[in-house]
């Protein structure tokens, strides 16, 4: 049953996922008006050409108490999205390598049962132990012991096992009021300093040890592969943007060569179409390119250019003082835009020698 929830969970957040992905919008697009056409149409010929190119002191012991019961989020999920919970202990211990990494010291901690947990190579602890009660030493996990040794081993007693893929030693003093030290090596490169006191009255009954360093290294790789799915997930978010926004693009193009199909060399309604237009040009190297006919319907603007015109015009509307370039296309010998614009100009070059020609409706004039 633990399972089906974990994959109904599951799929219910993939399912999330995918409907947000689904309703991304794309983002705005604001642009400047140009303050003059050559203007315009030197940073169109820019735009083209960029396309083109394109340690702390611990207490020697530590009173037997259970840590509060605290569950939080753990420091670093595998799953950017999803955080389990976290038990005390493990909680414990990131708070701890959070004061390490912010302060250089690391601390003893106390968990549940009378386990004190100690940072490796940041403390040598002193462990009390009872006649006839045993204290576990637990290493940390997935490490071998290599080599054991006691300095007392007459009036001390010590034994290695493991427990899962930790490896656990036991000691117990045969009398109290002794003390001795204890070195233990492992195949991780791990070395063990502890001292072992023996009092009657007071034992330690589990001490254990934790690395901050190596726990820092296992957050900063799980913090980077969170990052990299992210970028990934980001990538793809970006890519089905892009294609949706393409596909957009594309089936605008395909509305447009339908209407276009009511341009010049198809049936259309004369009575609906607007010739009231006049173009004047601004020089004598201007008059090559003034358009032959102009022409509108509801939807667009018609502009039939000479044959043998040497250059080809950007198209912008004019309002007032502010000009803004159309968007046009060429469908054989003439030029449509979009719109029924009421005031367009024609431009080519740019700066002195840039050729401008008005066209105006008659009937808004």
């Amino acid at each position: 049953m633990l399972n089906r929830t974990v994959v109904a969970v599951a799929a219910i957040a993939a399912c999330a996922a995918a409907q947000a992905q689904l309703h991304v919008s794309p983002p705005p697009v604001t642009s400047e008006t140009p303050a003059s056409p050559a203007q315009a149409l030197a940073q169109r010929a820019a735009a083209e050409e960029v396309l083109v190119s394109a340690p702390a002191a611990v207490s020697p012991t530590q009173p037997t108490r259970q840590a509060p019961e605290v569950s939080v989020p753990p420091l670093q999920p595998r799953v950017p999205a999803q955080k389990a919970a976290q038990s005390p202990r493990d909680k414990a211990l990131a708070d701890a390598v959070r004061r390490w990494e912010q302060t250089g010291q690391a601390d003893a901690l106390l968990g549940q049962g009378g386990d004190v947990r100690v940072p490796y190579g940041y403390s040598r602890p002193v462990i009390p132990c009872a006649p006839l009660q045993v204290c576990a030493i637990r290493l940390i996990p997935g490490e071998s012991i290599t080599a054991l040794a006691i300095g007392d081993t007459v009036r001390w007693m010590a034994q290695q096992t493991t427990a899962g893929d930790t490896p656990v030693v036991l000691i117990k003093p045969t009398q109290g009021g002794i003390q001795t030290n204890i070195v233990i090596t492992t195949d991780a490169g791990r070395v063990y300093y502890l001292h072992a006191i023996g009092k009657k009255d007071e034992y330690q009954p589990m001490t254990s040890f934790y690395d901050p360093d190596d726990m820092l290294r296992t957050q900063t790789a799980e913090a980077r592969e969170i990052e990299r799915l992210k970028k990934r997930i980001e990538q793809a978010e970006a890519d089905a943007r892009r294609a949706r926004e393409e596909a957009a693009v594309r089936a605008a193009q395909k509305r447009e060569e339908a209407i276009v199909a009511e341009a010049p060399g198809a049936t259309l309604d004369p009575t609906k179409l607007n010739f009231s237009w006049r173009c004047e040009a601004n020089s004598r190297a201007a008059r090559d390119f003034v358009p032959q006919q102009v022409f509108s319907s509801a939807t667009h603007t018609f502009i039939k250019l000479k044959p043998d015109a040497a250059e080809f015009p950007g198209v912008f509307a004019k309002d007032g003082a502010s000009f803004a370039l159309l968007n046009f296309r060429r469908k054989g010998e003439y030029v449509v835009v979009d719109g029924a614009q009421k005031h367009i100009v024609l431009a080519a070059s740019v700066g002195d020698n840039a050729k401008l020609v008005d066209c105006v409706r008659r009937d808004v004039e």
